[in-house]
């Protein structure tokens, strides 16, 4: 990290971010060359990870159902349930993934559930969106393995808490955001394959697709 803004200060060069954000970066680099009073720690200071609970696998998920488990792969979902969710996150208190052989991180804002080797987890005394991002990138897949250890002991550059929680303000907004156009396109493509095997086969005709929808909806 180049630590931009503070370099920028240090120097005495105009700002180039909005008041808000120019004021949370320090104006000097300590000995360390980051910005003063910016700690260095490990990711498992930061992290705390949360009991997954019931663990589920290919034979207990259902292909349709009120609770989604998570898997390793990038598609995400392996299938679904109908218990009780083992961990609880929402737009408020979301929670973030760790796929321990494939290093896929993914953050969460509904109920769920996971396969063996989906870590979660959230931050510990800062907000889970920024330790999300910023856990981005730190740990790259070697081979199929276990790469948890490992990533807990990365070094990671930790702001002031007004500028994790900044942080966390601004992303919060893009967040729901994603989450509301995955919804709908999860509601499109599920649309899609309600109709169209009835229209190709005649089933149903173009004008009824509306009704038939709000039918089976």
């Amino acid at each position: 990290m180049d630590f931009g803004p503070t370099r920028a200060k240090a120097e005495g060069r105009d700002p180039y971010l909005a008041p808000e954000l120019w004021a949370l970066f320090p104006d000097a680099l300590d000995d360390e060359d980051r910005p003063v009073g910016w700690q260095e720690k490990k990711l498992s200071e930061i992290i705390d990870r949360l009991p997954a609970g019931k663990l589920y696998d290919q034979k207990t998920v259902l292909p349709v159902g009120k609770v989604p488990v998570f898997d390793q792969g990038k598609s995400g979902i392996i299938g679904y349930h109908n218990n009780k969710p083992n961990i609880i996150a929402s737009q408020k208190k979301r929670v973030a993934t760790f796929a321990n052989h494939t290093c896929l991180l993914r953050i969460v804002d509904h109920p769920f559930s996971t396969i063996q080797n989906v870590i979660p987890f959230i931050g510990s005394k800062l907000p889970t969106e920024w330790v999300y991002f910023a856990t981005i990138g730190k740990q790259n897949f070697e081979e199929y393995k276990g790469h948890w250890p490992s990533l807990m002991n990365k070094d990671i550059t930790v702001p002031n808490a007004s500028s994790t929680e900044m942080f966390a303000m601004i992303v919060d907004t893009l967040l729901n955001k994603i989450s509301f156009n995955n919804k709908e396109s999860d509601y499109l493509a599920k649309t899609r394959d309600l109709l169209l095997p009835k229209l190709m086969s005649g089933e149903i005709c173009l004008r009824e697709t509306e009704k038939f929808v709000e039918a089976a909806t």
